[in-house]
């Protein structure tokens, strides 16, 4: 069991880095872009929205965070100082959040760059969209509590499950070019790459926390039959809105009607979900099936076992029986040798047995 744990936690931590890596990668690309004022770097495509400096940012003093906390041998000092930038990031967050909330302008928008002149989707210029300051704040925070308990619980795994939730609705809102939130209409899209790598970040912290045994990422790397169901359930779930998505583009395409897109929308599905759940049920039943002839082929040990330890039983008995009887034949002929030595002392002749060797070789049999 020790074995199986270390294996499903350095699985996990290999996912983790790579989550990590990916999101630094594509946000400090972005960084160095508005760094460099080239706008390749900062605004890849116009499908994918604009990343604004103080997001790139956020997302590489996370994702250090995120590293320093892998690194082996880290003790309690540097693990504390490994936290002060998910700490500056968190801070980032809430106060993007509260200028949304109340009003303020608390001049953090582009106090280290400045929005290029006619930038779309948003109104405040530098500004992170409100989705993308929660999740920075939420995975901060996240980050910060780690190691906080309450009750045996970890306020981690709930924080990055909020920011993945949060992250992922507002992909799909991009992904079926929602309008946002009315509250925040003109300034509430966050771009397709910022939403990815929060997914990331939060998927990572996750897989951080698996220390607790009922969170998903436990049980996602777990070898029985709960970590085979969770990995064939879980991409699944991810593949629906790629479908209806697929249906959406369809319908925008005119490839077909709305009254045939949400038909094949509805057989794609439920054929997804027979197809997983009747792979799932067969690989349970050879599961099922191995454990059965295990079983089986215990308790046919477990009785062959019994059998030979009664055999051993009688044995033993029958062995300690013949070697009473023995020793008590050779005691028997002791005597008599003595009786004869005696006797011929008497008539005044040499003793012919040496009765001593007979004693000791007695004595040496266990007499």
């Amino acid at each position: 069991m020790p074995m199986e744990e270390s294996a499903r936690g350095q699985i996990a931590q290999r996912f983790s880095l790579a989550a990590v890596g990916v999101t630094m990668l594509i946000a400090g690309t972005i960084t160095l872009g508005w760094l460099l004022n080239a706008d390749f770097a900062t605004h890849p495509h116009p499908s994918l929205g604009h990343m604004k400096f103080n997001t790139s940012s956020s997302l590489l003093l996370l994702g250090t965070s995120l590293l320093m906390g892998h690194r082996a041998g880290v003790r309690r000092l540097v693990e504390a100082f490994g936290r002060v930038p998910a700490g500056i990031a968190m801070i980032l967050g809430a106060l993007t959040l509260a200028q949304f909330l109340f009003g303020w302008n608390l001049a953090i928008d582009q106090l280290f760059r400045r929005d290029p002149l006619g930038s779309l989707t948003t109104i405040a210029p530098g500004r992170p969209a409100p989705g993308t300051a929660l999740c920075i704040f939420l995975i901060g925070l996240g980050i910060v509590l780690q190691d906080f308990h309450i009750l045996k619980l970890r306020p981690s795994l709930w924080l990055a499950g909020a920011a993945a939730f949060v992250a992922f609705a507002f992909f799909l809102a991009e992904e079926y070019n929602s309008i946002g939130i009315a509250q925040f209409e003109p300034y509430s899209r966050m771009s397709v790459h910022s939403s990815f790598c929060l997914i990331l970040l939060s998927f990572s912290l996750l897989l951080n926390s698996t220390q607790s045994q009922s969170s998903l990422a436990t049980l996602l790397f777990a070898p029985g039959p709960a970590g085979m169901i969770v990995r064939r359930l879980v991409p699944v779930a991810m593949a629906m809105p790629l479908i209806d998505s697929l249906r959406i583009w369809g319908e925008r395409a005119h490839y077909y009607d709305a009254g045939f897109g949400v038909a094949i929308d509805t057989a794609t599905t439920v054929a997804l979900l027979l197809l997983v759940i009747s792979t799932t049920a067969r690989l349970l039943e050879l599961t099922d099936q191995a454990r059965r002839r295990a079983e089986a082929k215990i308790l046919s040990d477990s009785e062959n076992l019994r059998l030979a330890n009664e055999k051993i039983v009688r044995t033993n008995t029958d062995l300690e029986r013949f070697n009473r009887l023995a020793v008590g034949r050779e005691q028997r002929m002791i005597e008599l040798k003595r009786t004869i030595n005696e006797q011929s002392r008497e008539l005044g002749r040499e003793a012919p047995y040496h009765v001593k060797f007979d004693e000791d070789r007695v004595l040496a049999t266990g007499a």
